[in-house]
């Protein structure tokens, strides 16, 4: 599931969902609803979250397969 993969990114990385919303502009509730599993994002939503943290890999997020992370954006 997508929302749970949303999840284990922003947990690795130490992001709330409170701070997501901020960073993504999408509302609180609705970042809650894809973690919960309540509702899945749209292509819209998704490519905030992409466009937001350039770091997670968009095969990942949509399959599980491949890393969660870019390798360019690993190496720091």
């Amino acid at each position: 599931m997508i929302g749970e993969r949303i999840g284990i990114f922003l947990n690795k990385k130490g992001i709330s969902g409170y701070r997501a919303a901020k960073d993504t502009g999408i509302s609180a509730q609705v970042i809650s609803a894809y973690l919960t599993g309540k509702r899945d994002p749209s292509g819209d939503m998704l490519s905030k979250i992409l466009l937001t943290y350039p770091e997670l890999n968009a095969d990942w997020l949509l399959t599980g397969l491949g890393e969660m992370l870019l390798k360019s954006a690993v190496a720091v």
